[in-house]
C-alpha cells in the first residue's frame, strides 16, 4: 500500500469545522432534543467552552473525560476539548461503576465533565478535578481552534472488543481528519445526519464529525425511540443515518412505517453487528436511499463496506475493503492463503489508532 501524502492541516479538523460559521452562519449545525444551534452559535459556544478547558487543563494534550447523556452541552464540550488542543475521553453511561472507575484510572484525566446522569453513574465524586457539563464559561474564549500535531491524541474511545475488558483506543488527529474529510458518503452542506446512539460510541462520533466537516447538520437523539426517529426523519428531511441492526429492526416494525415520507434519505449505514437477511431486504427495498453495511474496528485498519445497491448478489459477505484499506487473509505464519481458504484477517490503512 502506498503511503498517503500528509496534508499540512491534518491537525486542524476543528478549525475546518468551525470555519463553516463564516460561510453559513445562520444555517443549522446541531440539533439535540429541543436544542438547536446555528453554525455561528456552535462556533461561539465551542470557542467559549474551549477557553474554559484551556484554563482548567494547562498542558496541551491533557485528557478531559466526559460522562453524560446525549445533549447539546455534551457535543459542544467534546468539540471544545479538541479545539483547546486537549484530548477528549467520552465515557459510557451504561458501564458498571467498577468498570467506569477502571476506565477513569486507565485514562487518568486532568478534568472530568459530567451531568446529572454522569454523577449517578459514578456513584461518587470523581477523584480528580471536575466540572458540570453546561457550566457557564467565565474565562476568555479561544480566539480560534488550536492546530495540533497530526500525531497528537484527538480522543480516546473505550471499546470492550473481544475480551470484554474495556480498552482505551487512542485516535490521533490525522486519523480523525482523514475519516472526516472522505467523500465516500455523499456528505455536504445540504446533508442532515440523524443519529440515535450514545456520544461515547464511534458509531456516533465518526458520522457526527464527518457531517460537521462537510458543513452539514447533525441531529442527535437524546434516546432512541423508533417512532420518534421516524418523526424526526420526516420533519427534518434526514438524508443520512448511521444505526445498529436492532434499531433498523425496530424502525421497520413501526406499524405505519411504509406510510412515512422518507424520500430525502440518500445513504443509510449499518454497523456494530451483522444485519439479518429480512431486515436487510426491507431496509434496502422499503426505505429510500443506499444501504451500506460497515464492518470495521474502532482501532482502524480493517474496514469493509457492503453496498447492497451496487452488489445485490453479495448478501452474507462483508463487502469490499474501503478505499485506502488493504485487507489480507493469512495463515499462522503471516502468509497469504489461496482464495477460498480460511485464515486470519489482517489489514491496514492511513486511518489507524496510535495506541
Amino acid at each position: 500500500m502506498r503511503e498517503r501524502s500528509r496534508s499540512p492541516n491534518e491537525g486542524a479538523l476543528l478549525h475546518a469545522i468551525l470555519d463553516h460559521a463564516t460561510r453559513q452562519p445562520n444555517a443549522p449545525a446541531l440539533i439535540v432534543g429541543e436544542g438547536r444551534l446555528t453554525w455561528l452559535d456552535l462556533a461561539e459556544r465551542v470557542l467559549a467552552y474551549g477557553g474554559m478547558v484551556r484554563d482548567a487543563v494547562a498542558e496541551r494534550g491533557g485528557r478531559v473525560a466526559i460522562l453524560g447523556a446525549n445533549s447539546l452541552d455534551h457535543v459542544v464540550s467534546y468539540l471544545a476539548i479538541v479545539a483547546a488542543g486537549r484530548c477528549a475521553v467520552p465515557l459510557p453511561l451504561s458501564a458498571r461503576p467498577g468498570v467506569l472507575s477502571g476506565m477513569l484510572a486507565d485514562c487518568a484525566p486532568d478534568l472530568v465533565l459530567f451531568d446529572e446522569a454522569g454523577e449517578a453513574a459514578l456513584g461518587a465524586a470523581p477523584g480528580t478535578a471536575s466540572m458540570r457539563l453546561g457550566s457557564a464559561p467565565t474565562t476568555r474564549p479561544l480566539e480560534a481552534a488550536v492546530e495540533a500535531a497530526p500525531e497528537a491524541a484527538f480522543n480516546i474511545i473505550y471499546s470492550s472488543g473481544t475480551t470484554g475488558r474495556p480498552k482505551g483506543i487512542v485516535q490521533p488527529h490525522m486519523m480523525r481528519f482523514r475519516q472526516s474529510t472522505r467523500r465516500a458518503f455523499g456528505l455536504g452542506p445540504d446533508a442532515v445526519m440523524l443519529l440515535a446512539t450514545p456520544l461515547c460510541s464511534n458509531t456516533t462520533l465518526m458520522p457526527l464529525l464527518a457531517t460537521l466537516a462537510h458543513g452539514g447538520c447533525v441531529v442527535l437523539m437524546t434516546g432512541f425511540d423508533a417512532a420518534c426517529y421516524l418523526d424526526l426523519a420526516e420533519r427534518l428531511r434526514a438524508t443520512h443515518t448511521m444505526l445498529v441492526p436492532v434499531q433498523y429492526r425496530r424502525i421497520l416494525a413501526v406499524p405505519e412505517f411504509t406510510a412515512r415520507e422518507l424520500s430525502a434519505f440518500r445513504v443509510k449505514q449499518s454497523t456494530g453487528a451483522p444485519m439479518d437477511a429480512e431486515t436487510r431486504r426491507r431496509a434496502s427495498r422499503e426505505w429510500p436511499g443506499k444501504l451500506l453495511e460497515i464492518y470495521g474496528l474502532t482501532e482502524g485498519g480493517c474496514t469493509c463496506i457492503l453496498d447492497h445497491e451496487a452488489e445485490p448478489d453479495k448478501d452474507g459477505t462483508v463487502g469490499r475493503p474501503a478505499p485506502g484499506c488493504e485487507v489480507r487473509i493469512v495463515d499462522e505464519f503471516g502468509r497469504a492463503v489461496p482464495r477460498g481458504e480460511t485464515g486470519e484477517i489482517v489489514g491496514r490503512s492511513p486511518m489507524m489508532m496510535s495506541g
